[in-house]
């Protein structure tokens, strides 16, 4: 059994982010793992735990505060980021949409049929962490698996 894990700290604090949006997360958080460190050895040994290519990939649950915190607690050459969605779609009502700065809204917004509209942001969703899962385990063994029974915390 491989000794590498890749670690999703998927954010519990966005009420919109359900199981169906954390599973695209967790897909552009893997894919900007790879694509940051996909030539590291560690990496490529990783990725030789199966014949597709990955390895063991757990989704743990965090607010943001939590996640920016152990990021910047891990050892500088831990790989590890924060990932960010630039285009992350929110529904809201036009009035909740008429109290949001718009300097923040990405794009034009999309007004479904039903009034509500939809509108863009650039949103720190997840971030990613990589390697021995013994030595990792410090900064996430008391995170839960996301999704954490649907309860959100803030």
């Amino acid at each position: 059994m491989n000794e590498y894990v890749l670690y999703i700290l998927m954010r519990n604090d966005l009420p919109s982010m359900n199981v169906g949006r954390a599973a695209a997360q967790a897909s552009h958080a893997a894919n900007a793992f790879i694509h940051s460190f996909g030539k590291r050895k560690d990496v490529k040994e990783w990725q030789k735990s199966t014949l597709q290519g990955f390895g063991t990939a757990i989704i743990l649950s965090a607010g943001f505060e939590t996640i920016y915190h152990i990021i910047k607690e891990l050892p500088q050459n831990t790989p590890a980021k924060m990932v960010y969605d630039p285009e992350y779609g929110m529904p809201v009502t036009e009035e909740v949409f008429n109290l949001i700065d718009s300097a923040k809204v990405v794009g034009s917004p999309i007004i479904k049929d039903d009034g509500t509209i939809v509108f863009f942001r650039c949103v720190d969703t997840c971030a990613f962490i990589f390697g021995k899962k013994d030595e990792l385990f410090k900064y996430v063994g008391e995170l839960p698996l996301f999704p954490e029974n649907h309860e959100r915390k803030h």
